[in-house]
C-alpha cells in the first residue's frame, strides 16, 4: 500500500508496517512489538527539511528512511532492548537503510559513554586471533590474524565481551555496514545490550 503523507502524520509501527509513506510532510511512528517493515520517504515542499521520528518496538524491524532529517529511537522495555543480537542470526536486531550520518540521528538510552581512545578494553587477546586495536571517533578497529576475515557477529561479540562491566556506546564496521552497539555493563551478548545495523 502507498499512502500520501499529510503535513503531520502519526502512526503506530504496526499500522505503518508494509506501507510506503511518501510525500510532503513530517511523520511520527511509535513503536509496536513484532518485526515490522517501515518505509518513510518524505519531504517538505515549503523549503524546510521534513522530519521523521520512528520509535522501534521489540522485534527485528526493517526501517528505510529517506532524504529528510530522520531520528530512529531505540529503547529498552524493562531489561530487554528493542534491538539486540545474541547470536549470528540477527533476527532481533533492527536494520536501518538509507541512514545519512550528516542528517539522521540514532537516539539511544542515556547512561552509556561514547567509546573513545581512552577506553580500557577488557581484551586480553590470549588467543591472538581477534583483539581490539583501538577506538577512534567511536569506531572500534581490530587486529590479529582473524581480524580481516571476521564475521559481523565475530566483531560485535568481541566488543560485547571486551566491554566487561563498562556501559559504552560504540560501533564496528563490517563491509559497507555499520553496527552501533550500546553495552549494558555485563560482559558478553545479552538481550539488554543494543545492536542496530545501519546501511
Amino acid at each position: 500500500a502507498t499512502g500520501q503523507a499529510a503535513p503531520t502524520l502519526t502512526l503506530t509501527a504496526a499500522q505503518a508496517s508494509g506501507a510506503s509513506i511518501t510525500g510532503d510532510g513530517n511523520v511520527t511512528i511509535t513503536g509496536s512489538d513484532g518485526a515490522q517493515t517501515l518505509n518513510v520517504q518524505t519531504y517538505n515542499s515549503n523549503g524546510t527539511t521534513s522530519t521523521t521520528h520512528i520509535t522501534a518496538g521489540l522485534g527485528g524491524d526493517k526501517i528505510a528512511v529517506g532524504d529528510g532529517q530522520d531520528t530512529v529511537h531505540i529503547q529498552k522495555n524493562g531489561t530487554v532492548s528493542d534491538s539486540y543480537a545474541v547470536s549470528s542470526d540477527f533476527s532481533t536486531m533492527d536494520v536501518v537503510t538509507g541512514f545519512n550520518t550528516a542528517l539522521d540521528k540514532l537516539a539511544l538510552p542515556s547512561g552509556a559513554a561514547v567509546a573513545d581512545g581512552n577506553i580500557i578494553w577488557n581484551d586480553t587477546g590470549t588467543n591472538d586471533l581477534l583483539t581490539i586495536d583501538r577506538t577512534s571517533n567511536g569506531i572500534v578497529s581490530f587486529k590479529g590474524p582473524a581480524a580481516a576475515g571476521a564475521s559481523a557477529w565475530g566483531l560485535i561479540s568481541a566488543v560485547l565481551t571486551a566491554a566487561g562491566s563498562q556501559k559504552l556506546t560504540t560501533a564496528v564496521v563490517h563491509g559497507t555496514d555499520t553496527y552501533v552497539i550500546q553495552t549494558d555493563g555485563t560482559a558478553g551478548a545479552q538481550s539488554s545490550d543494543i545492536v542496530v545495523k545501519l546501511q
